[in-house]
């Protein structure tokens, strides 16, 4: 029914681009699909991003309803819903004569996902349970040492000041290190030499003896 409404072919819309769409359609319809439901299906157990792609956008959206909406974002104050396809005609007529309405419910939603439903907020949650799960054995696992930890150890020699100087992140190894110093510029000091010489040494003579 929706075949020749569908533009270039179906091809992937830019994520730019389709923010610039919720924003330009006065009311965007987000339809769920189901495998074993022809038509709406208001038991369906999963919500589409773009229920939350189109509320953070500040995009209008008339979205079926589902059984997991309303613990997420409010029907009728934070996004409208429908049951059944054939109320779309009407429902579409009553939304467009209503900007008033349609803005108020748009920025409820927009405010509601900003506060609890971006990726930050699912990715907190997913470390929490994991580190709720396995934090112990997780805290347990061998560290690779970082530039920061063995600056640190350092102190304040000129072995730790030149450490300091490197990508606290990256790990504590020659070639590391090696590679910091490499990308670099200007007149290579002290420290710098030392790395690049035992570098050199290894690659030239414990290398052959591996």
């Amino acid at each position: 029914m929706l075949d020749a409404a569908v533009q270039r072919s179906g091809a992937r819309i830019a994520t730019d681009d389709a923010v610039r769409i919720f924003n330009a359609t006065d009311v965007n319809l987000n339809l769920h699909s189901s495998t074993y439901v022809d038509g709406v299906d208001p038991r369906g157990d999963f919500l589409n991003p773009r229920t939350f792609e189109i509320a953070a956008a500040g995009g209008f959206q008339l979205v079926d309803q589902r059984a997991l909406l309303p613990s997420l974002i409010a029907p009728g104050d934070e996004v409208a819903t429908f049951a059944a396809a054939g109320e779309l005609r009407n429902l579409v007529r009553h939304w467009l004569a209503r900007p008033l309405e349609r803005a108020a419910i748009a920025a409820s939603g927009r405010r509601r996902v900003l506060r609890e439903h971006t990726y930050r907020h699912r990715m907190e949650s997913l470390l929490e349970t994991v580190c709720a799960r396995d934090g112990d054995a997780i805290a347990a696992r061998p560290r690779e040492e970082s530039i920061a930890d063995a600056a640190r150890a350092a102190g304040e020699s000129p072995l730790g000041r030149f450490l300091r100087r490197l990508p606290p992140a990256a790990p504590f190894t020659l070639d590391e290190i090696t590679r910091e110093v490499l990308g670099g510029s200007g007149t290579l000091d002290r420290e710098e030499g030392v790395f690049l010489f035992l570098h050199q040494f290894q690659e030239l003579y414990l290398a052959e003896q591996r």
